[in-house]
């Protein structure tokens, strides 16, 4: 992070990443949901090796 922004962030980085954080947990359970639907879909599926 620090080669990405130098080192102190802009006022507008730092909103970014406070506005990006308040729904990071909402965001890694729908992830999560999505691969468990995808993980049972391809287990039904015939013929193919999982």
């Amino acid at each position: 992070m620090l080669k990405a922004t130098g080192g102190v962030p802009s006022p507008f980085d730092n909103w970014i990443l406070l506005r990006s954080t308040k729904t990071l947990a909402l965001r890694y359970q729908k992830a999560s949901d999505n691969a468990e639907k995808l993980a049972d879909w391809l287990n039904k599926q015939k013929g193919l090796i999982v």
